[in-house]
């Protein structure tokens, strides 16, 4: 769709995926986006947990309770190595707050799974797997990484652009993709209509994630210090 590739497209284009791809991206950058991103999954396989209690029957219920946690232990050993490498304590992790972003991307689901048709919360979920996979935001990194295969070595941040396009997250999303697919076949009208719409704004805070991890977004006001 139009609007979806238009999305797409804006965040492959993005200062904080060119400069990660050419290595010139800030660690402090970086660094933000490892800590928010953990901070995010955290929340996330509680989604996908929600999502695999109220499964319509026991093979999508499978199917979300491995993504849950996939989302807490695959993906979250990833992060942590990166955490240590960047030297982000246990402390300082617990310390850090979500950004308004990552905040309100997640209060975003977790609403929509707790207050939504099953199909329409199962739709808002999506994006973050085809983000990086159908609309090929990490192949793309990896693609135009190789481009530059003689100055990959030399980037700092070659382990994290070498997690993208592994077997096992392309088979989670297409399995993904075939439910919500199914469920939308089976939808009515309006009920297809509302989870192109949750789809959609779901893309959408996936553009504002990484838009704020290079702002280094942070609260207008700090409540820990009050």
């Amino acid at each position: 769709m139009e609007r979806i590739s238009s999305i797409r497209n804006s965040i492959i284009q993005m200062s904080f995926i060119r400069e990660l791809i050419d290595g010139s991206l800030s660690k402090e950058r970086f660094r933000f986006y490892i800590i928010q991103d953990s901070l995010y999954l955290k929340e996330y396989s509680k989604v996908l947990a929600m999502l695999a209690a109220k499964a319509p029957n026991p093979s999508i219920t499978q199917t979300m309770a491995l993504a849950s946690n996939s989302a807490v232990s695959v993906e979250g050993s990833l992060h942590d190595s990166f955490l240590k490498q960047l030297n982000v304590t246990d402390e300082i992790f617990k310390s850090t707050e979500q950004s308004r972003t990552s905040s309100g991307y997640t209060d975003f689901l977790m609403a929509t799974v707790a207050s939504r048709p099953y199909e329409v919360a199962f739709a808002a979920v999506i994006p973050c797997y085809t983000i990086y996979h159908e609309a090929k935001v990490g192949n793309y990194i990896q693609d135009l990484s190789h481009k530059n295969s003689a100055d990959i070595d030399k980037n700092p941040f070659k382990d994290w652009i070498r997690t993208y396009g592994g077997e096992e997250f392309d088979i989670a999303t297409k399995k993904a993709v075939s439910i919500v697919d199914d469920l939308a076949r089976k939808a009515s009208s309006e009920v297809r209509k509302e989870m192109l719409e949750a789809f959609m704004t779901a893309a959408r805070f996936e553009w504002m994630f990484w838009d704020s991890a290079y702002q280094l977004e942070q609260w207008p006001i700090d409540i820990r210090n009050l």
